[in-house]
């Protein structure tokens, strides 16, 4: 392992760190943002990627409930990697891996507890909207664990939604007390944002696109049949006016257009130019067979991978083993720092 870790330690190359939580509702707000910035990123032979579904932070996530979690969370997980895979996450390119497959993780995440200061956590706006006034420590360490995970494979970039830039400025703290202490042990990581504009509800555009607490008519989820998006999408909330136009006010026209745009490859503007003065109906219907064409295949693909579970744990196994070699040696070095270990 350590030799490996030497050939790889020597690749002056930008690391990319990016993740999602497991759903049995992965949707097109997922798609466009975090897997789409991955796929594309692991194209360029000037950065390395990394990307984990991070079933430690679902865990984490939830309020603390009278019942044992059901016995489906397992197979959520393993369904959010094959779709990871259906989506373009080549395993060639790409260290695709179970966040809590990785032990180092939580030994830099105890580590990092040491010296967060209470305060940095209670500031973090997932806390303040996902707590409800009484947060389990899971939610309330959720940030520290995302630093964690970003400093472990020593991001350069992050892919993240404007609303998570409190976390990297987190992670940007605690690597620059580490670094005091011993300097270029971490990389100062940077928010990475992405082009595509955020994914809003289809029901109500101030909220974005997410698997909870919206009901299941707000976002397109990426197993949904075309019948299901056509419905979604004739339903999704627009204004009085029937006729498409680039009015700025129209958040609700803008959201679905950042959709179809981002789907097309152009941008907002020619999308609009596309569809000036023409009713809202056929942009629309246009927009629901885009959608379909992009996540007919994704969906062919994700059913394979299903009906082959060996091949499914062996890439499981071999992300876990990949994680396991590139992060091997920033864990060692972190623990040499606070804890005095003589390295073998």
């Amino acid at each position: 392992m350590r030799r490996a870790l030497r050939s790889f330690a020597s690749k002056k190359k930008e690391i990319v760190v990016s993740g999602i939580q497991p759903s049995p509702t992965m949707h097109l707000g997922h798609l466009l943002g975090s897997i789409r910035t991955t796929t594309s990123l692991q194209e360029d032979i000037s950065s390395r990627c990394f990307f984990f579904i991070a079933d430690l932070h679902a865990l984490g996530s939830k309020q603390i409930k009278d019942e044992v979690a059901d016995s489906s969370s397992l197979q959520v997980t393993m369904d959010s990697f094959a779709l990871a895979l259906a989506c373009g996450i080549d395993p060639s390119k790409t260290c695709l891996f179970l966040q809590s497959t990785n032990p180092f993780l939580m030994e830099l995440y105890w580590i990092l507890s040491s010296i967060c200061p209470i305060h940095k956590l209670e500031s973090m706006p997932r806390l303040k909207s996902k707590s409800q006034g009484k947060p389990n420590l899971g939610l309330f360490s959720y940030s520290l664990l995302m630093a964690a995970d970003i400093l472990l494979y020593r991001a350069n970039r992050v892919p993240i939604g404007e609303d998570q830039a409190p976390h990297i400025t987190l992670a940007r703290y605690l690597a620059e007390h580490v670094n005091i202490i011993s300097p270029k042990t971490f990389m100062m990581p940077e928010a990475l944002f992405s082009s595509t504009p955020k994914v809003a509800s289809l029901q109500n555009v101030f909220k974005k696109m997410s698997s909870s607490g919206q009901a299941d008519s707000e976002r397109i989820n990426l197993l949904d049949s075309p019948e299901i998006i056509t419905k979604k999408i004739k339903s999704a909330k627009t204004d009085m006016n029937f006729e498409v136009t680039d009015d700025p006010r129209r958040k609700e026209l803008a959201n679905l257009m950042g959709i179809y745009s981002s789907l097309s490859g152009i941008s907002s503007e020619e999308g609009y130019k596309s569809y000036q003065g023409k009713h809202l109906r056929v942009f629309k219907t246009d927009l629901a067979e885009k959608i379909i064409a992009e996540l007919s295949p994704i969906q062919k693909e994700f059913e394979k991978l299903k009906k082959n579970k060996d091949h499914l744990c062996k890439l499981i196994e071999d992300g876990k083993m990949r994680a396991l070699e590139e992060s091997y040696h920033t864990k060692e070095n972190v623990k040499k720092i606070f804890m005095n270990l003589e390295k073998k």
